[in-house]
C-alpha cells in the first residue's frame, strides 16, 4: 500500500469517526445529521431551535476544520509525489 493509499484512508476514517462521535448526540440515528424536521407540524420551541442552531454551528465548524485538514493532507500528498 503507498503513502497516498494510506492517508487517504486516514481521512476517510476521521470523517467516520467524526460522523459517528455526532451520532451520538441524536440518538443514534443512521445519519450526521439529525433527521429534517416538519416545522409547520409542529409548534416553535424557541429554546429547541436555539440549541439546535448551536449544534448546527458546531456541526459546521467541525466540518470546515476537516476541510482545512483535508487541504492540508492533499498538499502533503502533492509534495511527497514530486519527492518520488
Amino acid at each position: 500500500m503507498d503513502l497516498v493509499t494510506f492517508l487517504l484512508l486516514g481521512v476517510l476514517v476521521l470523517l467516520i469517526l467524526t460522523c459517528v462521535k455526532g451520532m451520538g448526540k441524536h440518538g443514534g440515528s443512521s445519519t450526521c445529521c439529525s433527521p429534517k424536521k416538519n416545522i409547520t407540524a409542529n409548534p416553535v420551541n424557541n429554546e429547541e431551535s436555539v440549541s439546535e442552531s448551536i449544534e448546527l454551528q458546531k456541526m459546521h465548524s467541525q466540518i470546515e476544520k476537516i476541510e482545512k485538514d483535508n487541504q492540508k493532507l492533499l498538499k502533503e500528498m502533492e509534495g511527497l509525489r514530486k519527492e518520488l
